[in-house]
């Protein structure tokens, strides 16, 4: 009789008697009805910030494609006016803000791949070459003992090197050669 009553069919009425007894056993505890709210809007903030610092960085390095100064110059500023608005904590002009980043960066990424680079090779002359190179100077004191070089950019920048020495006989004032020497006939014996 047992194996008769495991081959029959659950009826919908046993069916019915199980639902409300699960149901009842998940009790809601109370909570304040602000605090999900308010925890939703924290974490869309953190959300929309971090995709505000990831727009930022994709436009920082399509901004670095762009040849013509009057592009980047437009960039830079959209850059800080985007950035003022992000500062705000109202959570409907940070989600506008980012939409309109969002549109700003397809707009920069079709700059940065339509620009007509012949014509900003003309216009615009690589200086890269001509800004690096550089004027240079060096003098060892009257005993030997001290170096000093300076190398001075075009756009200004100096850098400055100064070496004391211990010992005149390393021969660092014949670029080193005496140690070179040195070493190398030692390598042989």
């Amino acid at each position: 009789m047992s194996d008769e009553n495991e081959n029959l069919p659950i009826t919908t009425e046993d069916s019915n008697e199980i639902a409300p007894q699960q149901e009842s056993e998940t009790v809601d505890a109370p909570h304040d009805s602000n605090e999900p709210e308010k925890s939703n809007e924290d974490n869309e903030l953190t959300l929309l910030g971090e995709q505000f610092e990831n727009y930022m960085r994709i436009a920082k390095a399509l901004m670095k494609t762009l040849k013509r100064p009057k592009d980047i110059d437009i960039c830079n500023d959209l850059l800080k006016k985007v950035q003022t608005l992000h500062n705000s904590r109202h959570l409907e002009v940070l989600r506008n803000n980012n939409r309109f980043f969002r549109y700003c960066l397809r707009v920069l990424k079709w700059t940065s791949e339509n620009q007509p680079m012949e014509l900003y090779r003309t216009l615009y002359p690589d200086d890269t070459n001509s800004c690096n190179e550089l004027k240079e100077v060096t003098q060892w004191s009257s005993d030997k003992k001290s170096y000093m070089a300076a190398k001075t950019y075009k756009n200004g920048v100096s850098l400055i090197y100064m070496a004391v020495l211990n010992d005149v006989e390393a021969g660092w004032q014949e670029d080193g050669f005496k140690i070179l020497q040195q070493k190398m006939s030692c390598e042989r014996e």
